[in-house]
């Protein structure tokens, strides 16, 4: 059997607990029926923490010791004497329960920016103890615009940011110059705050990769589109492969490389394809690794290309049945595929 023993530090930590312990007992004892509440003996035990402070029996502690002793009874801060040796997470945690303690905390560039937006919503007061330039106002908007927006220096924000704020809390309208923005700011921030289309005077200036990315984030205002005509394949594509219930405004005839975005986003529409010898290898390549709903209806795997079958393998390992060209691999790539699956090595000896 190992017998561990305490350090000098630890053992004068449970003396003094187990003292705490015996005296709190003894009050406890001595008094009447009466049960102390939680904060009653929340309450005691700070106060025998400070007498033990104020006495000195408390000062030869280490950092992590006067850390637990400050989030219990943060009245013993005047006798701590290794502030300077806490990190930026224990003055986190000491911040967020005891603001009191900041008058003691010599350093506030220490702190990440998620730490000095974690520290000010749990409480705002300790807003001015930080550089201004650290000060995450997005974050706190966001979170918290009821308490921060009166208290926001300068509203000259981004596009983006403008989407991000007003998607979380339209009510921070009132402080944005929607008169300042362009059609480009515009597009981006109803990505985000839709609600705001009726009030935008630049719908008509958009390109036609403008609506396709809105379009993407917010498809219920496909109905306000009047560009449907002019989109190219491409953007055709990479809308349908997002939203792909958009595809009724999709204009006939409609594109196998349309069609491909169309069924990667919605493999279960496979079954209104009539014609599938319309597609091209590159658009199997591009269905079939993304799913392996389509292989039925795939009449081309002899067909394809060794770098095609390496890459439908790494996507689709369960295609290794139907490999021809398993042997045409170069050794690099196969350990490279059997690396990301492991199960396909006994295909190969």
């Amino acid at each position: 059997m190992t017998i561990t023993i305490p350090s000098p530090e630890n053992q004068l930590i449970e003396l003094e607990n187990d003292r705490l312990k015996l005296q709190i007992e003894k009050e406890l004892l001595s008094s009447s029926t009466h049960s102390p509440s939680f904060s009653e003996h929340y309450s005691m035990r700070e106060k025998r923490l400070h007498i033990a402070a104020e006495q000195g029996r408390l000062k030869e502690l280490p950092p992590e010791v006067w850390l637990l002793i400050l989030l219990e009874a943060p009245r013993t801060a005047i006798y701590c004497p290794c502030f300077s040796e806490f990190s930026a997470l224990d003055w986190v945690e000491l911040l967020k329960r005891h603001p009191q303690l900041a008058e003691f905390c010599e350093d506030f560039t220490l702190f990440l920016c998620d730490q000095i937006t974690s520290i000010i919503l749990s409480q705002p007061e300790l807003l001015c103890c930080f550089p201004a330039e650290s000060v995450d106002w997005i974050a706190l908007l966001q979170q918290d615009a009821e308490t921060f927006a009166p208290r926001c220096p300068d509203w000259r924000f981004s596009a983006e940011e403008w989407g991000m704020l007003l998607k979380a809390s339209p009510q921070l309208r009132v402080y944005c110059d929607i008169k300042a923005w362009d059609a480009s700011a515009w597009n981006i921030v109803l990505q985000s705050a839709p609600y705001l289309f009726q009030e935008c005077p630049c719908v008509s200036e958009w390109r036609t990769w403008q609506w396709t990315e809105l379009l993407i984030r917010q498809p219920q205002l496909a109905a306000f589109c009047r560009c449907w005509k002019n989109l190219s394949i491409t953007e055709w594509a990479e809308l349908l492969s997002v939203q792909p219930r958009l595809i009724s405004y999709c204009p006939n005839p409609r594109p196998p490389a349309m069609l491909v975005g169309f069924l990667i986003s919605s493999p279960e529409s496979a079954a209104y394809i009539k014609d599938w010898s319309c597609f091209s290898l590159y658009d199997w390549l591009l269905m079939l690794r993304n799913s392996c709903d389509f292989e039925p209806h795939c009449n081309c795997w002899e067909r394809f290309p060794v770098s095609y079958w390496w890459n439908l393998l790494f996507h689709q390992p369960d295609y290794i049945e139907r490999c021809p060209v398993i042997n045409q691999f170069s050794e690099e790539d196969w350990q490279l595929l059997c690396r990301k699956h492991p199960l396909l090595k006994k295909y190969r000896s």
